[in-house]
């Protein structure tokens, strides 16, 4: 099995919570999503041998001088990259609602993947901003906690 990294783990930045972090705090959202869909496929096609490909350079200057539009709907007018919306596929949550940790709060799907968003901590589910059906950025609060 031959994987496009760069692709997986670009989808895997965006499609994972940032809130997804190491017991210190640095976030690990991005390589938590590359191996979780490294070992789907893995699971799925049960490959002899696997090989992860990685093209550092996001938008090398000699494919965007071989095609000048290579990539640039991913490129912000000042160099930095978009990120890409999700969409809210079920929204578990309701207002009042007690949740513990670890229960899922929502599923978001973002660059063909789907995210489970789980609570953080016990609480309770003080207001819903999102519903299913719903386009949502990276920076969106989707349910906020009392």
């Amino acid at each position: 099995m031959l994987l496009d990294t760069a692709s997986l783990y670009y989808r895997a930045f965006y499609g994972m919570p940032e809130t997804v972090t190491a017991s210190d705090g640095t976030p690990v959202n991005a390589i938590r999503g590359l191996l979780d869909a490294i070992a789907r496929l893995v699971r799925e096609h049960r490959p002899a041998r696997l090989v992860a490909c990685l093209d550092a350079d996001w938008r090398p200057a000699f494919r965007v001088a071989a095609i000048p539009g290579y990539k640039a709907h991913r490129a912000e007018p000042d160099g930095s990259e978009q990120t890409p919306p999700g969409l809210v596929v079920q929204m578990q949550a309701t207002e009042g609602q007690a949740v513990r940790e670890g229960e899922v709060v929502c599923v978001i799907e973002a660059m063909k993947m789907q995210n489970i968003i789980r609570a953080e901590h016990d609480g309770v589910v003080k207001a819903v901003n999102a519903k299913a059906g719903d386009s949502v950025a990276a920076d969106d609060v989707l349910v906020e906690f009392a």
